[in-house]
């Protein structure tokens, strides 16, 4: 099994802006079919127009995070325009009644997984009162029922905030726990490369075995000259026990002859 390359913390910031310029993409379209929906005090051709410079700046966006290496600054002023944006193509659209209201929900959700838990709360907090503003100021606020419909809608943007504030610092919790094992594991390894030449400095000097312990011991070798003869001569006792092995033996075969004959004797009629 494999291990999955980690990336560094410029590399997941790079990765992160590349993801969050690619959702910019479907928001464009799902804007642009929410205009086609019943909404009050509608302005069709100011909505087109704004609709036209955020595609042209998204598509600007994508293509820059991938030429160029986009830092904090960029991503912090990036959010900030993705607010204004969704503002007044919500204020465009119906106000706090606009279809285009529900792209701020986008942006704590983005924010979450690039900046810190503050950064994060402080999206939330723009984005609800982005929200709220426009609401306010557009003609369809004195609407019946409209108070209430704002502040439901903020509660919503408000709660979502919350649970993104709190998913950042989860994120932030585990990324600090995996550089502090990276960065031990690194100095475990360090720590062993530079234990290693020592060790094998003091095997040399003590002529230790090394870690494979192995040891050698000398071997003398005897010359053929001075090797013992074998006696292959036979002593009297081998003889004469082989002969007793030998006259057991037929003595046996004897016997078994002798009794195969009394059988076939007594079988006889």
């Amino acid at each position: 099994m494999t291990n999955a390359p980690v990336l560094t913390s410029g590399e997941a910031a790079v990765e992160a802006e590349r993801v969050v310029a690619w959702l910019r993409l479907p928001a464009i379209g799902l804007l642009a079919l929410s205009q086609s929906l019943q909404h009050p005090n509608p302005h069709e051709r100011g909505f087109l127009f704004a609709l036209v410079l955020f595609s042209a700046w998204s598509a600007a966006m994508l293509a820059w995070v991938y030429l160029r290496t986009p830092g904090p600054r960029l991503a912090l002023t990036a959010t900030g325009v993705d607010i204004a944006a969704i503002s007044v193509l919500a204020v465009l659209s119906g106000g706090a009644f606009s279809h285009a209201r529900l792209a701020f929900f986008l942006v704590p959700v983005t924010v979450a997984f690039r900046f810190r838990p503050s950064t994060t709360a402080v999206a939330a907090i723009v984005t609800t009162s982005a929200y709220v503003l426009q609401a306010v100021a557009h003609p369809a606020f004195r609407q019946p029922q409209a108070v209430r419909f704002v502040l439901t809608q903020a509660g919503f943007l408000a709660w979502v905030g919350l649970a993104c504030v709190l998913l950042s610092a989860l994120l932030a919790r585990r990324t600090a726990q995996a550089t502090r094992l990276a960065e031990s594991r690194s100095q475990l390894r360090l720590g062993g490369l530079r234990r290693q030449p020592d060790r094998h400095g003091r095997e040399a000097q003590n002529g230790a075995p090394g870690d494979d312990h192995q040891i050698v011991l000398p071997i003398h070798v005897v010359p053929v000259a001075e090797r013992p003869q074998v006696n292959r001569t036979v002593s009297p006792v081998s003889e004469r026990s082989a002969s007793t092995v030998q006259t057991a033996s037929s003595v046996d075969q004897a016997a078994r002859t002798t009794r195969w004959l009394n059988r076939m004797c007594r079988s006889t009629p």
